[in-house]
């Protein structure tokens, strides 16, 4: 496109100091960095990667192919190898960010995933070995897919707010927002390995459907489910365990729902709640100790062993 500035950085047009280049991707310093290694990775085909769409700024993998999706993950897997600290090597809106399908492996030292509004994820393949915390928004409804996040701090923070540059000490300089944020989980499946909270939410946490899966804190100052005004619960499984001292349970559910503290579990230890049958409602094998266990399925029922 002629008016695109990127364009005309691909094109040479534009003078950068490049990082990386292949078929279908670029890589190049900042002119003005906002940290020691700041480092833009654009596609080098033109892309409305962000628009105007009726008021809303919209972010999605779908406008990119697969070749292209798999050129960013395998320079941020070369970039990472080459050990270049302070590359970001996530996702990040200054609006909305909309996951509707593909693959994403993602490794950094920051947050994840972030939008300062609004995060949906529906069908895509999540895969965070390594961050901060894994997803952050003021709102974050997650319909599908298949979720996996482990994290050095917080699983998921809706709380959102403006994300700065990292302060130089891991943690990222986030202004967030008051208690009216949400997440909503009605689908999918979500598997969350944090040692910070497991859920923060600086508001409501609605879940309706999917598997979710917590292995919260192993120490007494984070919880699993650490949210400001409500949990609820009205369908999925939640199976969540941690440690007990901040513990919180589902504020309100539809469905069976219970906490129970334990004595110290050690790491893989299975968790199994079964029917007066026998038969498993829930599994789940905690990859960390745990001594505090939330469960809230379909098949519990009241009065029942």
């Amino acid at each position: 496109m002629a008016d695109c500035l990127f364009c005309k950085i691909v094109e040479g047009t534009i003078p950068s100091t490049k990082v990386f280049e292949d078929e279908f991707v670029l890589a190049f310093r900042d002119i003005e960095p906002q940290a020691p290694q700041h480092i833009i990775i654009i596609p080098k085909e033109h892309f409305k990667m962000a628009v105007n769409l009726k008021g809303r700024s919209f972010l999605t993998l779908m406008d990119f192919t697969p070749e292209e999706i798999g050129g960013l993950l395998e320079l941020a897997a070369k970039l990472k190898a080459e050990k270049k600290q302070g590359i970001p090597h996530r996702i990040h809106a200054g609006k909305n960010i909309y996951l509707h399908g593909g693959t994403i492996a993602i490794a950094t030292g920051d947050d994840a995933i972030h939008a300062d509004a609004f995060l949906e994820i529906s069908g895509s393949i999540i895969d965070v070995v390594k961050r901060y915390e894994g997803m952050e928004a003021t709102d974050i409804r997650i319909t599908g897919g298949v979720t996996v996040l482990n994290s050095t701090e917080d699983g998921i923070n809706a709380a959102g707010g403006h994300d700065t540059v990292s302060l130089g000490n891991g943690r990222p300089g986030d202004r967030f927002s008051g208690s009216t944020a949400k997440l909503e989980i009605c689908g999918g499946i979500l598997f969350i390995n944090a040692y910070g909270d497991g859920i923060d939410a600086n508001g409501t946490i609605e879940i309706s459907g999917g598997t979710t899966l917590i292995s919260g804190p192993t120490n007494n100052g984070n919880g699993s489910l650490d949210y400001d005004s409500k949990c609820s619960v009205t369908g999925g499984v939640l199976v969540v365990c941690g440690a007990a001292g901040m513990a919180q349970n589902v504020s309100e559910a539809t469905q069976g729902a219970l906490m129970v503290n334990t004595t110290a579990q050690p790491a893989d230890t299975t968790i199994a709640l079964c029917d007066a049958a026998g038969t498993a409602i829930v599994m789940f094998t905690a990859p960390k100790t745990f001594n505090n266990v939330v469960i809230s399925a379909p098949g519990i029922l009241e009065g029942e062993t």
